[in-house]
């Protein structure tokens, strides 16, 4: 096996949670599109990394799962960007691999061009020897799960839209990095 064939980029149909479409979501957060997408890195020979490319497909395909992407962007109300702050990794992808993710979300007003909100979504995902064999495999799942959970967690703020994030105690909040 040639060092190049053990790593592969992260899948967007992989990152991306599936939901049931029938999220209650503030009306101000029913027609999204997906802007700016910044803070990614490709993969490259010998590590797993998250591109911009693959969280904004990923993205889209969560929002549209929701129910909440805008069918045509020219339509959308509000334009998410958002800014991938960290995927921490451990040096070495011995068993488990767990990887945290640390995304940016900035909601916008396409009609005022201000930003309506934002927040930082916190998630870990894990992978182990049972998952993938090859330590750079590990590292790709451990990516995709946390950015998986990050996205979910998004998600679910934005159908919370009417209460402050954190207040409902449950382990959903600290599985999404907010204050319990």
């Amino acid at each position: 096996m040639m060092l190049t064939d053990c790593s592969r980029p992260a899948r967007p149909d992989v990152m991306a949670p599936m939901l049931n479409g029938n999220s209650t979501v503030s009306p101000d957060y029913r027609h999204l599109a997906v802007g700016k997408v910044k803070g990614g890195r490709a993969t490259g020979r010998i590590d797993a990394q998250v591109s911009n490319e693959a969280f904004s497909n990923a993205l889209q395909q969560t929002l549209h799962s929701a129910g909440i992407l805008a069918g045509d962007s020219s339509t959308a109300t509000v334009t998410i960007d958002v800014q991938i702050l960290q995927v921490r990794q451990p040096s070495l992808p011995f068993s488990p691999a767990t990887v945290t993710s640390r995304v940016e979300y900035r909601l916008v007003s396409r009609v005022m061009g201000a930003t309506l909100t934002e927040f930082v979504i916190e998630s870990r995902g894990r992978a182990g020897l049972t998952d993938a064999f090859i330590g750079m495999n590990r590292l790709r799942l451990a990516n995709e799960a946390a950015i998986r959970l990050n996205l979910s967690c998004f998600v679910r703020l934005l159908t919370n839209a009417g209460s402050t994030p954190g207040n409902s105690g449950s382990s959903a909040d600290a599985a999404c990095g907010l204050p319990r």
